[in-house]
């Protein structure tokens, strides 16, 4: 069977870095490029038929008469994008209308009884849950999904071998005419890497057909059923959104319900604190630690447990019994839903009296505490079940993040670690959800040069547990539009996640700046390598970037890239305490003028700004061509401008506000609405008196 090879080649982007400092630069760049060999299941040397030529066919699609929406959303796909690339109608017939036929000439998509008589099986366990077969049977085609998210994926995986489409950004859709589809013998069988897949970005958050051609599947992110349905996640309220009224009352920001930061969704302070103040984190004198808007911040994990970290049945109620009653109202709402999260919210505030202090030296941390906790919900929730007879197999989910970030291990003497305490092991049925925000994100969890405080942060955990899911930051939340160079180590890191078991991944970018050229390049790249990480990085951004810019723009934008590349690989040899945080907010890295010199960014502005001159002179593309690589280029050169406006005042000539002015006029013509995490357009517009 012939092979499907993996195009290596070095790429423009790819540098030769040097430097003297006491870094090893070369770390981050990508390995030596071999080609690599990947069985795509197509057998090129053995045609069975033509599935199109010159605009016919002799073909037709079947599909179940008893189809449900994604299996007829999977139908029509494949039907209108080949009608787009070949030109060809395909005819429909649901299966009812079909006698199974080894000539029959037909195109079976989903749960068909043609494809059932032909034997074809898409094995949930084997496909890793969204996996498919693609498979030829005599003169006939099969597509077949593990559930309904594979079979659309399937179809998706079929456009994109045989036709050459690709999925580039929700405003880029590669459609190449294509004069003949052979149909090869084909035995494809297809398992994501991941269980569940996300690049939390903002094309990711609003665009369903998008996310769906991507392959993602995030567990926090509702979909309809024409584009797969849920996931397995508890995610919302069904009947119990009445009983967080005043909660929100309380705190009028919470939103309806956090999949991730929900704890006050376990312990309500709106029900509690009146009468059960120390239900919450309190400070060492015993004051309750509240934010500076004044809201209270976590929970106090250890009021309900005994020393032992089983449940205190001598407390009429307690944090854990309330929490405990909590999951179960949450497992009754939504007889669908495996999995429930319980995420303390998103500050780094434990409790610090007494008794939490000696529990904490007792069982290694924060952490420990949390998994005496995870640990007492599982017990008490598989006795719950047990007496009331609900047979449902239930996974517990929780951080490990800011306060519990390190695992509670000690060394074992033999150069690995060991569990402080046996009940800190979590259960077989919680996952912990490791999300190392403090990395150094220019390099690879794993990578020697990481930050020596975080090297063992995550393979820790590893010694105590096998259930991982894993959150990741691909962005300056700082400023979204700043360059951001961590894609280099992203292959690094998806492989090693994937072998030490994670089933969850996520990877955070820009989720709601819009009109980022990198952020988009960024999803399209991460949906490559969290299907399969053995994809490089480098051929997936060429990629991504002759078809988003056209092949003048890329080469320019090529051209900064290389330069903000190379730039990077300097500041990591030349200076020890320079790294790549997600935020920097001390302005000691990122957000620092030292580090990008005025003559480096305006380089850099100057090569985006010739090439949007070059675009609106090309005669040789389309004028919807010119429009949309102008407005991409526009994107590209709001990166050195950002970092121009940040840091140098003297650059404006003087006064600030025409420079700003003219990057606030871009922004707005590629549809930037938000500058940061905490900042938007908007807001950056009054500020400048620009509103």
């Amino acid at each position: 069977m012939k092979k499907f090879i993996t195009v290596l080649l070095s790429g423009i982007l790819l540098i030769a870095m040097v430097g003297c400092g006491n870094k090893n630069p070369s770390s981050n760049t990508e390995p030596p490029l071999e080609e690599v060999t990947v069985d795509d299941g197509i057998n090129q040397d053995k045609v069975i038929d033509t599935l199109a030529k010159d605009g016919k066919t002799e073909y037709r699609v079947v599909y179940s008469a008893q189809a449900n929406a994604a299996e007829s959303y999977a139908t029509t796909e494949f039907v209108n994008f080949m009608s787009e690339s070949t030109g060809v109608n395909l005819p429909l017939s649901i299966d009812s209308t079909v006698s199974y036929d080894p000539q029959g000439h037909y195109i079976s998509i989903g749960h068909t009884k043609l494809a059932e008589r032909a034997g074809v099986v898409a094995d949930r366990d084997e496909l890793n849950r969204d996996g498919f077969v693609v498979k030829t049977i005599d003169s006939n085609l099969y597509i077949l999904g593990a559930n309904d998210r594979g079979t659309i994926y399937g179809v998706y995986d079929f456009l994109e071998k045989m036709l050459g489409i690709r999925f580039i950004s929700t405003d880029v859709t590669y459609i190449p005419e294509v004069e003949e589809v052979p149909l090869y013998e084909t035995d494809i069988h297809e398992a994501p890497a991941f269980e569940y897949r996300n690049f939390y970005s903002y094309s990711m958050r609003d665009f369903d057909d998008f996310y769906t051609r991507l392959r993602f599947n995030a567990p926090e992110r509702p979909i309809s059923d024409t584009y797969g349905g849920r996931t397995d996640w508890y995610t919302q309220l069904n009947g119990l959104s009445g009983k967080y009224d005043n909660l929100k009352a309380m705190f009028p920001t919470y939103p309806e319900f956090n999949v991730i930061h929900n704890a006050f969704y376990y312990v309500n302070p709106a029900e509690w604190y009146d009468t059960h103040p120390e239900f919450f984190a309190a400070d060492e004198n015993g004051n309750t630690i509240r934010d500076s808007a004044g809201t209270i911040c976590q929970p106090n994990l250890v009021n309900g447990l005994t020393d032992e970290g089983e449940l205190d049945e001598s407390m009429e109620i307690s944090v854990a019994k309330v929490a405990l009653e909590s999951l179960k109202a949450f497992i009754l709402d939504d007889p669908d839903a495996t999995v429930f999260f319980f995420g303390y919210n998103d500050w780094e505030v434990y409790d610090k009296t007494e008794r939490t202090v000696m529990m904490s030296e007792k069982y290694g941390g924060q952490s420990g505490i949390l998994m005496l906790f995870m640990n007492m919900l599982s017990r008490e929730i598989e006795k719950w079940m047990a007496e009331n007879n609900i047979n449902r197999e239930i996974t517990l989910a929780t951080f490990a993040y800011l306060h519990t970030k390190h695992a509670p291990v000690v060394s074992d003497g033999k150069g690995g670690w060991k569990a402080v305490d046996e009940r800190v092991i979590p259960a077989e049925n919680i996952s912990v959800r490791l999300a190392p925000i403090e990395l150094d994100w220019y390099y690879s969890v794993n990578d020697p040069n990481q930050r020596e405080e975080y090297q063992e942060l995550i393979s820790q955990w590893t010694y105590i547990t096998d259930n991982f899911m894993v959150w990741t930051y691909e962005a300056n939340f700082g400023n979204y539009l700043n360059y951001y160079p961590g894609i280099r180590q992203w292959s690094d890191n998806l492989h090693y996640f994937r072998d030490i078991g994670v089933k969850y991944m996520m990877m955070q970018g820009n989720y709601h700046g819009y009109g980022s050229w990198q952020q988009d390049m960024f999803t399209y790249v991460a949906s490559r390598l969290l299907w399969n990480p053995d994809y490089k990085v480098q051929p997936l951004i060429d990629e991504f970037l002759l078809h988003y810019f056209g092949e003048k723009g890329a080469a320019a934008v090529s051209e900064m890239i290389e330069l903000f590349d190379e730039h990077f690989a300097m500041l990591q040899a030349d200076y020890e305490d320079f790294w790549v945080p997600f935020r920097d907010d001390n302005g000691s890295t990122l957000m620092n003028a030292e580090y990008f010199p005025i003559e480096f960014l305006a380089r850099a502005e100057g090569v985006i700004k010739e090439a949007i001159a070059v675009n609106a002179a090309d005669e040789e593309i389309s004028e919807r061509e010119r429009t949309l690589y102008d407005r991409h280029l526009v994107s590209a050169l709001l990166t050195p401008q950002s970092m121009i406006l940040q840091n140098y005042a003297a650059y404006y000539s003087g006064s600030k506000t025409p420079y700003a002015a003219e990057f606030i006029e871009n922004a707005e013509y590629v549809g930037v609405r938000a500058l940061a995490e905490l900042k938007t357009l908007i807001q950056y517009k009054a500020e400048l008196g620009l509103a």
